[in-house]
C-alpha cells in the first residue's frame, strides 16, 4: 500500500522505483557501476535499496540515457522489457495475474497505469475488427527519441511477455505485433522475440496488437478474492499518488523557486495562500512533512553540487543554508551513509 512513499529526483511524474532497480540490475550485470547508472540524475545511491519510493521522470530519463550510452546496445529495450516480470509491476501485476482474462487485465492496466508511471505514459485500449489494440500516448514531448523508444518498446515487450506467461502460451505462435513511430535502431535478430511477435517501425502510432480471441480466453491463475483485494490496493495507491503528487509538487516548486536562503514552512504556506496549520495537515495526509521535503531538496541540490562543481564543503554548506561545513557533512552522512568528501571521491574512481 503506497501510503508513505518518498519522491526523489527531478520531474513531474513519479515512477515506481522498481523500474530503476530492475534497470540498474541489468546494467550491473553488463558491467556498469551504480554510480555510472545514476550519474547526473540527482538520485542518491541509497535509493537503490529503498523499496517504497518513486523516481521523478526527468531523473529516470537521465538514468535511461546513461544506460543507453554505457551499454551501446540497440536491443536494450527488448532485453530490459523481458526482465520486467509480473512481480516488477507491484500490486497492479498481482491484480492482472488474478484477473479472469487478459481482457480484464488490460482494463485494469488502462485504469491503474498511473500507479506505476505516475502519469508519464497513458494507455488506450480499442478493438479494431478482430484485433485488440493497446496504444501508448506519452505526456512529455520534450523527451529525446532514443529515450522515448526505450520506454515504449520496453513497456510493450513487458506486457506482451507477461500476457503469454499468464495465458500459458510462452512457446506458442501468437500473431502479435508492436507498431512504433520510431526509426529502427537495428535489424531485430530472429529468436529474440516471442514466437509470432513482429515489430514494425516508422508507423503512425505506438501500439501493441494481438488477436481479440487470444485475450478473451480465461486464465488459469484467476482468483476473484485476490483480484478484489489487489484492485482495492490499486485504487488506494492511485488516490495516495494523486494526493501526494499534488501537494508535494506545489511545495517543492515553491522551495526550488525561492531565492537566497531556504524558505520556512510559514513562507511557503503564505505563498500557497493557506495557513501553516493547513499545509502541515495536507502534507501529513500525503504521508510526508515539510522537513522531509526540505531535506530531500537539500540533498538533491547537494548531489548536484558535488557532482557538477568544484565548490568546497564550506561553499556548498552556505549555498544549502547550513550554518557550517560540519553540520552539512553530518546531515549528508546521515542521509547517504557516506561523507560528502567520500561521495565526491568515489565519482572519480
Amino acid at each position: 500500500m503506497a501510503d508513505n512513499f518518498e519522491t526523489i529526483g527531478k520531474g513531474e511524474f513519479a515512477i515506481s522505483v522498481d523500474y530503476l532497480i530492475a534497470l540498474n540490475e541489468y546494467a550491473s550485470e553488463c558491467g556498469m557501476t551504480p554510480q555510472e547508472v545514476l550519474r547526473d540524475t540527482s538520485i542518491p545511491l541509497n535509493t537503490l535499496i529503498k523499496p517504497n519510493c518513486r523516481i521523478r521522470h526527468h531523473s529516470m530519463d537521465q538514468v535511461v540515457r546513461n544506460v543507453i550510452k554505457g551499454l551501446n546496445d540497440p536491443l536494450l529495450p527488448i532485453k530490459y522489457g523481458k526482465r520486467l516480470t509480473i512481480s516488477r509491476h507491484g500490486v497492479l501485476g498481482f491484480a492482472a495475474q488474478s484477473s479472469q482474462s487478459l481482457l480484464d487485465a488490460a482494463s485494469l492496466l488502462i485504469k491503474f497505469i498511473q500507479t506505476r508511471s505516475g502519469g508519464g505514459e497513458r494507455l488506450k485500449f480499442s478493438i479494431v475488427d478482430d484485433q485488440a489494440c493497446l496504444s501508448m500516448h506519452g505526456s512529455d514531448e520534450t523527451i529525446s527519441s532514443d529515450v522515448a523508444l526505450f520506454h515504449a518498446l520496453s513497456i510493450f515487450i513487458s506486457i506482451e511477455t507477461i500476457a503469454r506467461w499468464l495465458a500459458g502460451k510462452t512457446r506458442e505462435h501468437i500473431n502479435a505485433e508492436i507498431l512504433l513511430t520510431f526509426d529502427a535502431p537495428c535489424e531485430i535478430p530472429p529468436g529474440i522475440l516471442s514466437p509470432g511477435l513482429t515489430i514494425k517501425f516508422n508507423q503512425d502510432r505506438d501500439e501493441l496488437r494481438c488477436p481479440l480471441s487470444y485475450i478473451q480466453q480465461p486464465l488459469a491463475s484467476a482468483n476473484p478474492s485476490l483480484f478484489d483485494e489487489a484492485k482495492k490496493e490499486c485504487e488506494i495507491e492511485l488516490v495516495q499518488l494523486s494526493l501526494k503528487t499534488d501537494i508535494t509538487a506545489q511545495v517543492r516548486s515553491h522551495f526550488r523557486n525561492h531565492e537566497n536562503k531556504t524558505p520556512t514552512i510559514d513562507l511557503v504556506a503564505e505563498k500557497m495562500n493557506i495557513s501553516t496549520r493547513t499545509l502541515k495537515r495536507k502534507l501529513h495526509d500525503a504521508g510526508t512533512t515539510y522537513q522531509k521535503i526540505k531535506d530531500s531538496e537539500r540533498f538533491t541540490q547537494a548531489i548536484s553540487l558535488l557532482e557538477n562543481t568544484k565548490n568546497t564543503m564550506e561553499q556548498i554548506a552556505e549555498t544549502l543554508g547550513y550554518s557550517d561545513a560540519s553540520n552539512f557533512t553530518k546531515a549528508f552522512k546521515n542521509w547517504a551513509n557516506v561523507s560528502p568528501n567520500e561521495y565526491r571521491t568515489r565519482l572519480t574512481r
